[in-house]
């Protein structure tokens, strides 16, 4: 009897071991340890300004879209078709539609799917802003990339505010989810630019939302936030960490960063070792769902102070064919009819469609004290582009 127990031990002891080991694996595979301190700190502090919440909470949605349609427009053309349509039958208690926010690679810039593009914008559906994948640039080189870039979207009127004269203006996502030369490991190097926010900012930047981007060296250690971030051109990744937004504080820093949410879905174990991660990212692989809903709500993501009003970030590469039922299809649809019956009451909810520039301004408004409904803010600081005009 005693070997028989002496056995079992030994068993559970080898199995405990493989496991961790897998875990270990994972764990630095996956660059886990770069926002996984922040998570458990998040779990264990005190309850934030979230418990001085009062009246109903206002949900301010936003889908900032990866979108690259490649060379060939035809993709381009479905995936408007059936973006357009359903779209179209969902709107906010202000009447206003989902509008999804394009990051245009600005690399891959073709006169032909911008005009595709346009209608959408002057539909009220979307709002064009800037993305770029590079390799290997400096200062100087990337410098010309980006003044390219808001030359060509400046023809169409993207990125160009109705102001007279118009401001250049932009928000941001790195195509290669590496700013400010955050992976320079890597071979190509997919930025190489170690004060690249500083230059986004000297050119108009007013946001990144690049992130979160699990899985790889990019992720920030601050997560579920909206902070500054100083730029340290002497060094790479110098928004790791930053100062927080905060009602009635001055603005720090070179660049604003919007995130996304970021936390374990410890209801899904699909991957049996480890529960599956909320990262905002909407693709094949996971869908859209109402589900996912309470965890987005749950980063809690908002100017500290104003715990009234909490944004919703999320990312898709939207035209990428493998993605496209993702974000056209029933799930897409179904989890936006449940945003809207669930949570736009009016008593506990109220849901706000924006962009990631109406977004900006919401923010900014809380920033300066402003309270109420978000809804009077949308064009707080920065206003329509001329591209959006009809």
């Amino acid at each position: 009897m005693h070997s028989v127990l002496v056995a079992i031990m030994l068993v559970t002891v080898a199995l405990v071991v493989v496991v961790l080991l897998r875990l270990q694996r994972i764990y630095r595979r996956g660059h886990y340890g770069l926002w996984i301190p922040s998570y458990i700190k998040g779990v264990l502090a005190k309850p934030s300004d979230r418990d001085k919440r009062h009246g109903p909470l206002h949900i301010v949605f936003i889908i900032a879209d990866h979108f690259e349609p490649g060379h060939d427009s035809e993709p381009l053309v479905k995936w408007l078709a059936r973006y357009r349509a359903v779209v179209s039958k969902h709107h906010d208690s202000y009447g206003n539609p989902p509008r999804r926010t394009l990051h245009f690679p600005i690399e891959q810039f073709y006169d032909q799917q911008i005009e595709l593009l346009l209608p959408l914008c002057r539909e009220g559906y979307a709002e064009i802003e800037m993305q770029l994948h590079h390799f290997d640039d400096n200062s100087e080189t990337v410098l010309a990339k980006y003044m390219k870039g808001l030359s060509d979207f400046a023809r169409y009127g993207i990125c160009q505010t109705i102001d007279d004269p118009p401001q250049t203006r932009f928000a941001f996502v790195h195509g290669n989810w590496a700013l400010d030369n955050s992976a320079a490991h890597q071979t190509p190097n997919p930025c190489g630019v170690n004060d690249e926010i500083r230059i986004l900012s000297s050119l108009g930047c007013f946001v990144d939302v690049t992130f979160s981007s699990v899985l790889t060296t990019s992720q920030p250690r601050r997560i579920n936030s909206i902070y500054y971030a100083t730029d340290d051109p002497q060094a790479p990744k110098s928004y790791d960490d930053g100062v927080p937004v905060e009602v009635g504080k001055a603005p720090s820093g070179d660049l604003m960063l919007l995130q996304g949410p970021l936390l374990f879905n410890w209801r899904d174990w699909r991957y049996r070792a480890h529960p599956a991660v909320e990262n905002g990212d909407i693709w094949a692989g996971y869908p859209l769902s109402p589900q996912r809903i309470p965890l987005w709500l749950k980063a809690n993501i908002h100017v500290l102070g104003q715990p009234n009003w909490v944004f919703v970030k999320l990312h898709a590469h939207g035209c990428r064919g493998t993605d496209l039922d993702a974000l056209t299809g029933d799930s897409f649809d179904q989890t936006l009819s449940v945003l809207e019956s669930t949570y736009d009451d009016g008593r506990e909810y109220v849901l706000h469609y924006a962009s990631v520039r109406e977004a900006y301004n919401i923010i900014k408004a809380a920033e300066a004290g402003k309270t109420g409904n978000p809804e009077d803010y949308r064009n707080f600081v920065i206003k329509p582009y001329r591209a959006n005009q009809t």
